[in-house]
C-alpha cells in the first residue's frame, strides 16, 4: 500500500528531483500531523460512556469505544494533513526551483528564504 501512495506523486507531477523533494516533504509533514494528531487524540481526554446514546455507540465499537474514538479522531486530523501537504510540498518545490534557476550560485538559505517570503516582502 504504502508503494503506491509513494508513486503517485510521479504518476501526477513526472519523474523529477523536484517531485521527489516533494515527496521527502509530504513525507516529514505527515509524520509532523501524526504526531499532533496523537498528542491531541490523547489530549481530547475523551470521556467513556456519559449518556444513553454514547453507551449504544460505544457498544457498537466494543469495549468503552475510546480508543477506537481516538483512532477515528487521528485517521480524520491524517488524511486532512495528507491533502494540504501533498499540495503545499508540490508548489512549495516549485516555487523553489524556479527561484533558483536564474542564480545557481544563490545558497539554499537565501531560496528558501525567498520562496517563502509574502509577496511585495
Amino acid at each position: 500500500m504504502r508503494e503506491q501512495s509513494s508513486t503517485t506523486p510521479y504518476l501526477a507531477h513526472g519523474v523529477s528531483l523536484r517531485t521527489t523533494t516533494a515527496l521527502a516533504g509530504t513525507l516529514l509533514g505527515l509524520a509532523m500531523v501524526t504526531g499532533l494528531g496523537l498528542l491531541g487524540a490523547h489530549a481530547a481526554r475523551l470521556a467513556h460512556v456519559t449518556s444513553e446514546d454514547t453507551f449504544a455507540f460505544a457498544r457498537v465499537l466494543g469495549a468503552d469505544g475510546v480508543d477506537v474514538l481516538r483512532g477515528v479522531f487521528l485517521c480524520g486530523v491524517v488524511l486532512a494533513g495528507v491533502g494540504v501537504l501533498n499540495d503545499v510540498t508540490i508548489t512549495q518545490a516549485s516555487a523553489v526551483w524556479e527561484l533558483r534557476a536564474p542564480d545557481l550560485s544563490a545558497s539554499w538559505r537565501t531560496t528558501v528564504v525567498a520562496a517563502v517570503a509574502p509577496p511585495g516582502g
